[in-house]
């Protein structure tokens, strides 16, 4: 539902493209139990053709399938792109421990 609604309001909400563009790249990363929503953040990008790999921050939103909580908490990683789609690797930290996850994205 959260990827659609970006969808549409980035093509069809406005009659002038050059009006609003949303820029980024919307992700579900998952670690054991722990899913992870993100937009892309800053980062140092390469690309070549449809081929792009960058470093990246990561400012996601946590959601613990367990306690049920939600959380903000900041990733690092990288990201490589062929076209619109996207493969992040962003490591978070959080009680402690720096944790790994995997995700996938799509440029809008």
């Amino acid at each position: 539902v959260f990827f659609l609604g970006l969808f549409l309001l980035n093509s069809s909400c406005w009659a002038n493209q050059e009006d609003l563009v949303i820029s980024g790249v919307p992700s579900l990363a998952y670690h054991k139990s722990n899913l992870l929503f993100t937009l892309g953040g800053p980062s140092i990008r390469l690309s070549k053709d449809d081929l792009s790999f960058s470093l990246s921050f990561f400012p996601t939103l946590r959601y613990q399938t367990k306690s049920k909580d939600f959380s903000p908490v900041l990733g690092f990683g990288p990201m490589v792109g062929f076209k619109n789609y996207h493969l992040i690797m962003p490591s978070y930290y959080w009680s402690g421990a720096w944790r790994l996850a995997d995700g996938l994205g799509y440029k809008f």
